[in-house]
Protein backbone atom coordinates (compact mmCIF):
# COMPACT_ATOMS: atom_id res chain seq x y z
CA UNK A 1 0.00 0.00 0.00
CA UNK A 2 2.91 2.58 0.96
CA UNK A 3 3.74 2.04 -2.88
CA UNK A 4 0.22 3.01 -4.04
CA UNK A 5 0.11 5.96 -1.81
CA UNK A 6 3.06 7.22 -3.34
CA UNK A 7 1.82 6.59 -6.73
CA UNK A 8 -1.24 8.49 -5.88
CA UNK A 9 0.84 11.61 -4.53
CA UNK A 10 3.60 11.70 -7.48
CA UNK A 11 0.14 11.69 -9.96
CA UNK A 12 -1.32 14.10 -7.48
CA UNK A 13 1.37 16.99 -7.55
CA UNK A 14 1.19 16.73 -11.35
CA UNK A 15 -1.96 17.64 -12.27
CA UNK A 16 -3.41 20.81 -10.90
CA UNK A 17 -7.07 22.25 -11.33
CA UNK A 18 -6.35 25.54 -12.27
CA UNK A 19 -9.38 26.75 -13.63
CA UNK A 20 -10.87 25.63 -10.40
CA UNK A 21 -8.33 27.18 -8.04
CA UNK A 22 -8.15 30.11 -9.47
CA UNK A 23 -11.93 30.56 -9.67
CA UNK A 24 -12.44 29.89 -6.09
CA UNK A 25 -9.90 32.33 -4.89
CA UNK A 26 -11.77 34.80 -7.20
CA UNK A 27 -15.33 33.78 -5.04
CA UNK A 28 -13.29 33.88 -1.78
CA UNK A 29 -12.50 36.94 -2.36
CA UNK A 30 -15.93 38.66 -3.16
CA UNK A 31 -16.93 37.40 0.69
CA UNK A 32 -16.08 41.03 2.85
CA UNK A 33 -14.90 39.03 5.56
CA UNK A 34 -13.30 42.19 7.15
CA UNK A 35 -12.17 42.56 10.51
CA UNK A 36 -12.11 45.39 13.08
CA UNK A 37 -11.10 45.54 16.54
CA UNK A 38 -14.44 46.99 17.32
CA UNK A 39 -16.68 43.81 16.60
CA UNK A 40 -19.97 45.57 16.47
CA UNK A 41 -18.47 46.66 13.10
CA UNK A 42 -17.96 43.21 12.00
CA UNK A 43 -20.37 41.50 9.70
CA UNK A 44 -20.58 38.45 11.19
CA UNK A 45 -23.04 37.11 8.47
CA UNK A 46 -19.97 37.15 6.03
CA UNK A 47 -18.01 34.42 8.07
CA UNK A 48 -21.09 32.43 8.02
CA UNK A 49 -21.41 33.01 3.72
CA UNK A 50 -17.58 32.41 3.24
CA UNK A 51 -17.62 29.06 5.42
CA UNK A 52 -21.07 27.92 2.87
CA UNK A 53 -19.00 28.88 0.01
CA UNK A 54 -16.15 26.70 1.46
CA UNK A 55 -18.53 23.44 1.45
CA UNK A 56 -19.58 24.21 -1.62
CA UNK A 57 -16.17 24.86 -3.34
CA UNK A 58 -14.24 21.82 -1.75
CA UNK A 59 -17.40 18.68 -1.47
CA UNK A 60 -14.87 16.23 -0.46
CA UNK A 61 -13.15 18.19 2.29
CA UNK A 62 -16.23 18.32 3.93
CA UNK A 63 -17.17 14.55 3.36
CA UNK A 64 -13.77 13.14 4.89
CA UNK A 65 -11.95 15.73 6.85
CA UNK A 66 -13.05 16.59 10.70
CA UNK A 67 -14.54 19.88 10.57
CA UNK A 68 -14.69 21.98 13.92
CA UNK A 69 -15.93 25.25 13.56
CA UNK A 70 -15.28 27.28 17.07
CA UNK A 71 -17.18 30.64 16.56
CA UNK A 72 -16.05 31.89 13.38
CA UNK A 73 -13.09 30.00 12.79
CA UNK A 74 -11.94 26.96 11.23
CA UNK A 75 -10.10 23.67 12.11
CA UNK A 76 -9.57 20.37 10.31
CA UNK A 77 -8.72 17.26 10.81
CA UNK A 78 -7.08 15.07 8.26
CA UNK A 79 -6.64 12.03 9.48
CA UNK A 80 -3.62 9.75 8.57
CA UNK A 81 -4.42 5.70 8.42
CA UNK A 82 -1.58 2.75 8.67
CA UNK A 83 -3.09 0.71 5.97
CA UNK A 84 -1.91 3.72 3.63
CA UNK A 85 1.38 3.97 4.74
CA UNK A 86 0.78 6.01 7.65
CA UNK A 87 3.38 6.23 10.59
CA UNK A 88 1.34 6.46 13.40
CA UNK A 89 4.50 7.51 15.20
CA UNK A 90 4.97 10.59 13.42
CA UNK A 91 3.77 13.53 15.08
CA UNK A 92 0.55 15.63 12.83
CA UNK A 93 1.86 19.20 11.44
CA UNK A 94 -0.66 22.18 10.76
CA UNK A 95 -0.77 24.62 7.72
CA UNK A 96 -2.74 27.66 8.34
CA UNK A 97 -3.92 30.51 6.57
CA UNK A 98 -6.62 33.43 8.33
CA UNK A 99 -9.98 34.44 6.21
CA UNK A 100 -10.08 37.84 7.38
CA UNK A 101 -9.14 40.88 5.69
CA UNK A 102 -8.76 44.10 6.16
CA UNK A 103 -10.99 47.31 5.21
CA UNK A 104 -10.48 48.72 1.60
CA UNK A 105 -11.33 51.64 0.28
CA UNK A 106 -13.21 51.68 -3.16
CA UNK A 107 -10.47 54.55 -4.74
CA UNK A 108 -7.82 53.97 -6.87
CA UNK A 109 -8.42 50.25 -7.21
CA UNK A 110 -8.31 49.08 -11.56
CA UNK A 111 -11.10 46.67 -10.20
CA UNK A 112 -13.33 46.80 -7.37
CA UNK A 113 -11.77 45.55 -4.48
CA UNK A 114 -14.18 42.81 -3.50
CA UNK A 115 -14.93 42.31 -7.44
CA UNK A 116 -12.74 39.27 -7.67
CA UNK A 117 -12.09 39.85 -10.85
CA UNK A 118 -10.04 37.77 -12.98
CA UNK A 119 -8.06 39.97 -15.45
CA UNK A 120 -4.44 40.22 -16.87
CA UNK A 121 -3.81 37.05 -15.72
CA UNK A 122 -4.75 37.88 -12.15
CA UNK A 123 -7.47 37.77 -9.42
CA UNK A 124 -7.70 41.01 -8.20
CA UNK A 125 -8.97 41.96 -4.64
CA UNK A 126 -8.44 42.44 -0.94
CA UNK A 127 -7.46 39.10 0.43
CA UNK A 128 -6.71 37.35 -3.19
CA UNK A 129 -2.92 37.60 -1.54
CA UNK A 130 -3.60 38.45 1.93
CA UNK A 131 -4.06 35.08 3.01
CA UNK A 132 -7.26 33.62 1.04
CA UNK A 133 -4.58 33.33 -1.07
CA UNK A 134 -3.17 30.48 1.15
CA UNK A 135 -6.71 29.06 2.62
CA UNK A 136 -7.72 28.62 -0.86
CA UNK A 137 -4.46 26.97 -2.68
CA UNK A 138 -4.42 24.91 0.79
CA UNK A 139 -8.24 23.41 0.17
CA UNK A 140 -7.38 22.99 -3.44
CA UNK A 141 -4.53 21.04 -2.75
CA UNK A 142 -6.41 18.65 -0.78
CA UNK A 143 -9.35 18.53 -2.69
CA UNK A 144 -7.32 17.10 -5.86
CA UNK A 145 -5.21 14.53 -3.29
CA UNK A 146 -8.45 13.36 -2.00
CA UNK A 147 -9.74 13.43 -5.84
CA UNK A 148 -6.81 11.05 -6.81
CA UNK A 149 -7.15 8.84 -3.15
CA UNK A 150 -4.15 9.83 -1.63
CA UNK A 151 -4.45 9.37 2.04
CA UNK A 152 -1.18 10.99 4.58
CA UNK A 153 1.40 9.33 6.37
CA UNK A 154 0.45 11.86 9.07
CA UNK A 155 -2.34 13.63 10.72
CA UNK A 156 -2.21 16.96 8.99
CA UNK A 157 -4.24 20.09 10.40
CA UNK A 158 -5.78 23.11 8.65
CA UNK A 159 -6.26 26.39 10.72
CA UNK A 160 -8.12 29.15 9.66
CA UNK A 161 -8.70 32.30 11.69
CA UNK A 162 -11.25 35.18 11.41
CA UNK A 163 -9.33 37.75 13.82
CA UNK A 164 -5.92 37.47 12.68
CA UNK A 165 -6.01 40.98 10.86
CA UNK A 166 -6.82 42.71 14.09
CA UNK A 167 -3.75 40.83 16.09
CA UNK A 168 -6.83 40.00 18.68
CA UNK A 169 -5.87 36.12 18.94
CA UNK A 170 -9.23 35.11 20.46
CA UNK A 171 -9.43 32.73 17.68
CA UNK A 172 -6.21 30.89 17.15
CA UNK A 173 -5.56 31.33 20.98
CA UNK A 174 -9.23 28.75 21.52
CA UNK A 175 -8.08 26.59 18.60
CA UNK A 176 -4.73 26.30 20.39
CA UNK A 177 -6.92 25.66 23.81
CA UNK A 178 -8.81 23.03 21.99
CA UNK A 179 -5.47 21.25 20.29
CA UNK A 180 -3.72 21.30 23.38
CA UNK A 181 -6.16 20.23 25.96
CA UNK A 182 -6.55 16.89 23.18
CA UNK A 183 -2.79 16.58 24.09
CA UNK A 184 -1.85 17.51 20.20
CA UNK A 185 1.65 17.81 20.22
CA UNK A 186 2.69 19.06 16.69
CA UNK A 187 5.83 18.60 14.95
CA UNK A 188 5.56 22.18 13.16
CA UNK A 189 3.40 24.61 12.04
CA UNK A 190 3.46 26.43 8.36
CA UNK A 191 1.74 29.90 8.01
CA UNK A 192 1.90 32.72 6.49
CA UNK A 193 5.05 35.16 6.44
CA UNK A 194 7.87 35.55 4.21
CA UNK A 195 7.26 35.02 0.35
CA UNK A 196 9.82 34.35 -2.86
CA UNK A 197 10.78 37.98 -3.15
CA UNK A 198 12.03 39.28 -6.80
CA UNK A 199 14.94 42.47 -6.18
CA UNK A 200 14.26 42.41 -2.59
CA UNK A 201 18.12 42.74 -1.46
CA UNK A 202 19.85 45.30 -4.07
CA UNK A 203 22.72 43.27 -5.34
CA UNK A 204 21.22 40.03 -5.75
CA UNK A 205 20.27 38.76 -8.96
CA UNK A 206 17.95 35.82 -8.45
CA UNK A 207 15.13 35.43 -5.75
CA UNK A 208 15.01 35.55 -2.25
CA UNK A 209 12.63 32.87 -0.78
CA UNK A 210 12.68 34.09 2.94
CA UNK A 211 10.89 31.41 5.62
CA UNK A 212 10.11 33.15 8.69
CA UNK A 213 11.45 31.35 11.71
CA UNK A 214 11.06 34.26 13.65
CA UNK A 215 8.45 37.03 14.41
CA UNK A 216 8.84 40.37 16.43
CA UNK A 217 6.95 41.20 18.91
CA UNK A 218 4.36 43.94 19.62
CA UNK A 219 3.97 46.84 22.20
CA UNK A 220 1.92 49.94 22.66
CA UNK A 221 2.70 52.27 25.14
CA UNK A 222 0.69 55.37 26.23
CA UNK A 223 2.48 58.61 27.49
CA UNK A 224 0.55 60.84 28.72
CA UNK A 225 1.11 64.49 30.80
CA UNK A 226 -1.74 66.08 33.09
CA UNK A 227 -1.30 69.70 34.26
CA UNK A 228 -3.54 72.39 35.16
CA UNK A 229 -5.46 73.67 32.27
CA UNK A 230 -7.07 77.34 32.49
CA UNK A 231 -7.66 79.44 29.01
CA UNK A 232 -4.69 80.00 26.01
CA UNK A 233 -4.69 83.64 27.04
CA UNK A 234 -2.81 83.16 29.67
CA UNK A 235 -0.45 79.75 29.75
CA UNK A 236 2.25 79.08 32.13
CA UNK A 237 5.95 78.31 30.74
CA UNK A 238 4.98 74.87 30.08
CA UNK A 239 1.51 72.92 28.86
CA UNK A 240 0.53 69.60 28.32
CA UNK A 241 0.73 69.32 24.53
CA UNK A 242 4.34 70.56 24.83
CA UNK A 243 5.94 68.70 27.32
CA UNK A 244 4.34 65.74 25.76
CA UNK A 245 5.62 66.82 22.23
CA UNK A 246 9.40 66.84 23.62
CA UNK A 247 9.19 63.54 24.88
CA UNK A 248 7.80 62.22 21.68
CA UNK A 249 10.43 64.13 20.45
CA UNK A 250 12.90 62.33 22.21
CA UNK A 251 12.00 58.99 21.77
CA UNK A 252 12.01 59.16 18.19
CA UNK A 253 15.19 60.63 17.77
CA UNK A 254 16.89 58.01 20.70
CA UNK A 255 15.49 54.70 19.90
CA UNK A 256 16.37 51.41 21.36
CA UNK A 257 19.82 50.16 19.96
CA UNK A 258 20.44 48.08 17.19
CA UNK A 259 22.01 44.84 17.26
CA UNK A 260 22.55 41.87 14.63
CA UNK A 261 20.04 39.21 16.50
CA UNK A 262 18.90 35.25 15.13
CA UNK A 263 17.86 34.69 12.97
CA UNK A 264 19.52 37.74 11.11
CA UNK A 265 22.90 36.58 11.55
CA UNK A 266 21.58 33.43 10.09
CA UNK A 267 20.40 35.28 7.16
CA UNK A 268 23.34 36.92 5.99
CA UNK A 269 25.18 33.42 6.49
CA UNK A 270 22.77 32.34 3.98
CA UNK A 271 22.40 35.07 1.31
CA UNK A 272 26.47 36.25 1.48
CA UNK A 273 28.00 33.43 -1.14
CA UNK A 274 26.06 35.36 -3.89
CA UNK A 275 26.84 38.54 -3.11
CA UNK A 276 30.54 40.21 -4.82
CA UNK A 277 33.71 39.66 -3.01
CA UNK A 278 33.64 42.61 -0.95
CA UNK A 279 29.95 42.33 0.50
CA UNK A 280 30.37 38.38 0.99
CA UNK A 281 33.65 38.69 3.22
CA UNK A 282 31.31 41.60 5.54
CA UNK A 283 28.41 39.17 5.45
CA UNK A 284 30.02 36.13 6.13
CA UNK A 285 31.87 37.85 9.01
CA UNK A 286 28.78 39.94 10.33
CA UNK A 287 30.13 39.67 14.26
CA UNK A 288 33.37 41.38 12.90
CA UNK A 289 31.26 43.93 10.57
CA UNK A 290 28.81 44.36 12.77
CA UNK A 291 29.21 48.23 12.89
CA UNK A 292 29.94 48.48 9.38
CA UNK A 293 26.72 46.52 8.56
CA UNK A 294 24.25 48.45 11.30
CA UNK A 295 25.39 51.96 9.79
CA UNK A 296 24.21 50.09 6.29
CA UNK A 297 21.15 49.02 7.31
CA UNK A 298 19.76 51.59 9.24
CA UNK A 299 19.53 53.85 6.27
CA UNK A 300 16.95 52.20 5.09
CA UNK A 301 13.54 51.62 6.98
CA UNK A 302 13.09 48.36 5.59
CA UNK A 303 16.46 46.77 6.41
CA UNK A 304 16.62 49.01 9.86
CA UNK A 305 13.71 46.89 11.37
CA UNK A 306 15.79 43.82 10.96
CA UNK A 307 18.37 44.67 13.63
CA UNK A 308 16.28 46.81 16.17
CA UNK A 309 13.11 47.49 17.95
CA UNK A 310 11.78 50.15 15.53
CA UNK A 311 9.44 53.34 17.01
CA UNK A 312 6.55 54.64 15.78
CA UNK A 313 4.18 57.65 17.46
CA UNK A 314 1.22 56.22 15.85
CA UNK A 315 -2.02 58.48 17.86
CA UNK A 316 -1.87 61.85 20.20
CA UNK A 317 -4.59 63.20 21.46
CA UNK A 318 -5.60 66.42 23.66
CA UNK A 319 -7.53 69.66 24.29
CA UNK A 320 -11.11 70.56 23.36
CA UNK A 321 -10.82 73.81 22.34
CA UNK A 322 -8.47 76.37 19.93
CA UNK A 323 -8.51 78.71 23.26
CA UNK A 324 -8.01 76.17 26.62
CA UNK A 325 -5.28 74.76 27.51
CA UNK A 326 -5.14 71.45 27.67
CA UNK A 327 -5.69 69.69 31.08
CA UNK A 328 -4.20 66.12 29.60
CA UNK A 329 -2.36 65.00 26.71
CA UNK A 330 -1.27 61.64 25.53
CA UNK A 331 0.20 60.09 22.32
CA UNK A 332 0.49 56.50 21.47
CA UNK A 333 3.30 55.08 20.47
CA UNK A 334 3.83 51.40 18.92
CA UNK A 335 6.92 49.42 18.95
CA UNK A 336 7.53 46.34 17.03
CA UNK A 337 10.19 44.05 19.46
CA UNK A 338 13.31 42.62 18.33
CA UNK A 339 14.11 38.94 19.82
CA UNK A 340 15.28 39.12 22.84
CA UNK A 341 14.06 42.55 24.17
CA UNK A 342 10.79 43.01 26.00
CA UNK A 343 8.24 45.55 27.05
CA UNK A 344 10.32 46.15 30.64
CA UNK A 345 13.53 46.58 28.47
CA UNK A 346 11.45 49.19 26.34
CA UNK A 347 9.79 51.01 29.06
CA UNK A 348 12.97 51.26 31.15
CA UNK A 349 14.82 52.49 27.46
CA UNK A 350 11.62 55.13 27.16
CA UNK A 351 11.77 56.45 30.48
CA UNK A 352 15.37 57.14 30.76
CA UNK A 353 15.68 59.12 27.35
CA UNK A 354 12.45 61.23 28.14
CA UNK A 355 13.67 61.80 32.31
CA UNK A 356 10.48 63.84 33.13
CA UNK A 357 8.35 62.99 35.71
CA UNK A 358 5.65 64.90 34.56
CA UNK A 359 5.13 61.90 31.55
CA UNK A 360 4.01 59.21 32.50
CA UNK A 361 4.33 55.76 30.97
CA UNK A 362 1.99 53.21 30.71
CA UNK A 363 1.59 49.46 28.61
CA UNK A 364 -1.83 49.62 26.93
CA UNK A 365 -1.05 45.99 24.61
CA UNK A 366 1.83 43.73 24.54
CA UNK A 367 2.64 40.93 22.57
CA UNK A 368 6.17 39.59 23.28
CA UNK A 369 8.50 38.35 20.29
CA UNK A 370 8.70 34.85 19.41
CA UNK A 371 11.00 32.23 20.08
CA UNK A 372 13.65 31.27 17.05
CA UNK A 373 12.53 27.89 15.48
CA UNK A 374 15.19 25.38 14.17
CA UNK A 375 16.56 26.50 11.15
CA UNK A 376 17.65 22.74 10.72
CA UNK A 377 15.58 19.43 11.02
CA UNK A 378 12.69 18.04 9.46
CA UNK A 379 9.94 21.11 9.54
CA UNK A 380 12.88 23.65 7.80
CA UNK A 381 14.06 21.31 5.72
CA UNK A 382 11.41 19.95 4.13
CA UNK A 383 10.14 23.56 3.22
CA UNK A 384 13.41 24.74 1.59
CA UNK A 385 12.85 20.51 -0.37
CA UNK A 386 9.71 21.88 -2.05
CA UNK A 387 10.69 25.62 -2.10
CA UNK A 388 13.51 24.59 -4.62
CA UNK A 389 11.66 21.83 -6.03
CA UNK A 390 8.91 24.49 -7.48
CA UNK A 391 11.35 27.80 -7.29
CA UNK A 392 14.32 26.47 -8.77
CA UNK A 393 16.71 29.77 -8.82
CA UNK A 394 15.28 30.81 -5.54
CA UNK A 395 18.18 31.33 -2.72
CA UNK A 396 16.34 29.85 0.98
CA UNK A 397 16.98 31.73 3.76
CA UNK A 398 15.64 32.02 7.72
CA UNK A 399 14.12 35.12 8.13
CA UNK A 400 12.81 37.66 10.98
CA UNK A 401 9.20 38.81 10.18
CA UNK A 402 8.72 42.19 11.08
CA UNK A 403 5.05 42.02 11.79
CA UNK A 404 3.22 39.14 13.46
CA UNK A 405 1.11 36.10 12.48
CA UNK A 406 -1.72 33.68 14.51
CA UNK A 407 1.28 30.64 14.19
CA UNK A 408 2.88 32.46 17.47
CA UNK A 409 0.26 31.12 19.84
CA UNK A 410 0.76 27.41 18.82
CA UNK A 411 4.99 27.58 19.52
CA UNK A 412 3.76 25.80 23.15
CA UNK A 413 2.55 22.72 21.22
CA UNK A 414 4.76 22.63 17.98
CA UNK A 415 8.79 21.51 17.66
CA UNK A 416 8.78 24.37 15.05
CA UNK A 417 7.03 26.98 13.71
CA UNK A 418 7.65 28.76 10.27
CA UNK A 419 5.84 31.37 8.25
CA UNK A 420 6.32 30.98 4.37
CA UNK A 421 3.73 31.79 1.21
CA UNK A 422 4.46 30.42 -2.06
CA UNK A 423 3.85 32.99 -4.00
CA UNK A 424 6.77 35.10 -6.16
CA UNK A 425 6.11 38.94 -5.51
CA UNK A 426 8.38 42.38 -6.26
CA UNK A 427 8.40 45.40 -3.79
CA UNK A 428 5.68 46.96 -5.42
CA UNK A 429 3.39 43.52 -5.53
CA UNK A 430 4.28 43.27 -1.53
CA UNK A 431 3.10 47.07 -1.11
CA UNK A 432 -0.42 46.00 -2.55
CA UNK A 433 -1.26 43.83 0.71
CA UNK A 434 -2.91 46.58 2.45
CA UNK A 435 -2.99 48.30 -0.08
CA UNK A 436 -4.57 49.45 -3.52
CA UNK A 437 -5.05 46.55 -6.24
CA UNK A 438 -4.07 43.62 -4.34
CA UNK A 439 -4.10 41.10 -6.89
CA UNK A 440 -2.42 37.06 -7.23
CA UNK A 441 -1.30 35.68 -10.41
CA UNK A 442 -2.88 32.86 -12.14
CA UNK A 443 0.67 31.33 -12.13
CA UNK A 444 1.48 31.83 -8.26
CA UNK A 445 -1.71 30.28 -7.64
CA UNK A 446 -1.01 27.21 -9.84
CA UNK A 447 2.39 26.87 -8.16
CA UNK A 448 0.99 27.47 -4.84
CA UNK A 449 -1.19 24.61 -5.08
CA UNK A 450 1.50 22.40 -6.53
CA UNK A 451 3.94 23.29 -3.39
CA UNK A 452 1.20 22.74 -1.05
CA UNK A 453 0.63 19.29 -2.65
CA UNK A 454 4.39 18.46 -2.29
CA UNK A 455 4.28 19.55 1.46
CA UNK A 456 1.82 17.55 2.07
CA UNK A 457 3.10 14.43 -0.35
CA UNK A 458 6.20 14.43 1.71
CA UNK A 459 5.31 15.57 5.01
Amino acid sequence: MATSTMRVATEGERGVNTARAVKSLSEAVQVRTVSFSDRTLIDFGEFERFHALLERLYPLIHERLHKAALGHNLLYLWKAAETAGGNMNKKPVALMSHMDVVPAGEEGWEHPPFSGAIADGHVWGRGSIDMKFGLITILEAIEEMLEAGFVPSRDIYVISTCDEEVGGKGGISEIAGRLGSAGVRLDWVLDEGGVVGDGIVEGLDRPLAVVGVAEKGYLDLELSVEMEGGHSSAPGRATSIGVLSKAIAQVEARQMPSRIASPVREFFQQVSPHFGPAKRLVFRNSALFAPLIKRAMLRSPETAAMIRTTTAPTMISGGVKPNVLAARASAVINFRLLPGDTAQNVVRHVTNVVGDSRVKVKVLTESPASTVSPMGGPGFELIEQCILEHYPDAIVTPYLVMGGTDSKILEPLASGVYRFTPCRLTKKDIARMHGVNERASIEDIERAVRFFKSIIAKA
